[in-house]
């Protein structure tokens, strides 16, 4: 017997909704400016789930090129870890 949990259709779906959301409130959503590597970027993307990782895009200001960044894992632990509200 399989004891695992069917998850409600839409579980997925709500999940990185809520995760894109949170990323947006500590300032990680596209349009946004942020520093990151030594570098400030201007974000064209919001971050999508990516084999290392969370990754957005962005053009950087120094260079002016697009580039594909890993969130760092401390940005990460705080969306993902337990709301604090």
């Amino acid at each position: 017997m399989n004891s695992a949990r069917k998850r409600p259709v839409g579980y997925e779906q709500k999940l990185v909704s809520n995760l894109r959301e949170r990323f947006k409130q500590f300032g990680y959503g596209n349009h946004d400016r942020v520093r990151m590597y030594g570098d400030e970027l201007e974000l064209t993307s919001d971050p999508v789930e990516s084999e290392c990782g969370y990754v957005v895009e962005g053009i950087s200001r120094r260079s002016g090129k697009s580039r594909k960044v890993t969130l760092p894992l401390t940005v990460v632990q705080m969306v993902t870890g337990p709301s604090r509200h």
